[in-house]
């Protein structure tokens, strides 16, 4: 019936349960699982050239952790 199940997620333990229930009817009926991730747009105001390699950094520190986080609820989840 399903090839393929999106299984978004906000990082809440509300969303971690639902992804362990994705994932598990997922395997049920030998459906492939996408993941996504979203988080909130990181906005860069009017800059001068010499301040945006600070706000690179900025943006990354807010990224980088959102995406770990991603990677250890999915990763937990494997199938297969």
């Amino acid at each position: 019936m399903f090839k393929n199940i999106l299984i978004p997620t906000d990082g809440s333990e509300r969303a971690t349960t639902a992804v362990k229930h994705g994932v598990d009817f997922a395997k049920e009926i030998g459906a492939k699982v996408t993941g996504l991730t979203v988080t909130e747009p990181f906005h860069v105001w009017s800059l001068k050239p010499s301040q945006l390699e600070h706000a690179r950094r900025i943006q990354e520190a807010f990224e980088n952790p959102c995406r770990e986080g991603a990677w250890r609820r999915f990763g937990r989840s494997r199938l297969g």
